[in-house]
């Protein structure tokens, strides 16, 4: 069994599971997959699933495998249309072609130059890797993507994401032209974050300063 077509369906067990969806048909009405039967005995011989009555449930090592297959496609996406500018049509062909073929070392260092984003471009979660959790200590990488309270004062930065419930507890955001594309300029970070926006001059508490994520004046200019 190829192993593209186990990863395949890993990420799906993962993307339906979030929506607490893990019935055996529904599985296989949402796969691309002609075989998928074949691929469950497959999965089942390598101890990457169970299956309970018509339930499919990821072993511990299923689970970790299908975490580092939506882990490469959601950076990969967030990198196409944080980066590249790719169009959405092909970013989810490229990011389905990427997730197959980066290293663990490869994963970790895209991840570690989008500043360890939270979430991909549709709003579901990225799972974290190591470098995740070490990356307050070790700064190897210089985010090219990063949150607004770290960037510097003056220079005019693009906002990139922002995390969604931050867009859910304050919709007046939008109403600002506080908002992905949106071009702002930091003024001042203390004692309250103080942006400029479209000519306006708005006030933030800080701590949505860590929910905005911006990129680097630097990526702006050459672009």
């Amino acid at each position: 069994m190829q192993p593209q077509k186990i990863e395949e369906i890993l990420e799906l067990i993962w993307t339906l599971g979030e929506e607490s969806i893990n019935e055996k048909n529904q599985i296989i009405q949402q796969s691309a997959e002609k075989d998928v039967e074949k691929i469950f005995v497959a999965m089942k011989r390598q101890n990457l699933i169970v299956v309970d009555q018509e339930k499919i449930v990821l072993t511990t090592p299923g689970a970790k495998y299908a975490q580092l297959i939506v882990r490469r496609h959601r950076l990969a996406e967030r990198l196409f249309k944080d980066v590249f500018k790719i169009s959405e049509r092909s970013i989810e062909k490229e990011a389905c072609t990427w997730e197959h073929v980066l290293s663990e070392e490869v994963t970790d260092s895209v991840c570690s130059f989008l500043g360890h984003p939270k979430v991909c471009p549709h709003n579901k979660p990225i799972p974290p890797g190591q470098c995740c959790y070490k990356y307050k200590s070790e700064k190897t990488i210089t985010p090219l993507v990063q949150p607004l309270l770290a960037a510097a004062i003056g220079s005019p930065l693009k906002i990139a994401y922002i995390l969604p419930d931050l867009l859910r507890r304050l919709d007046r955001l939008t109403t600002m032209g506080i908002c992905p594309g949106a071009i702002i300029t930091i003024n001042q970070k203390q004692p309250a974050l103080v942006i400029s926006c479209q000519e306006t001059t708005i006030a933030l508490d800080r701590s949505i300063g860590t929910e905005i994520f911006v990129i680097s004046a630097n990526h702006i200019n050459s672009t």
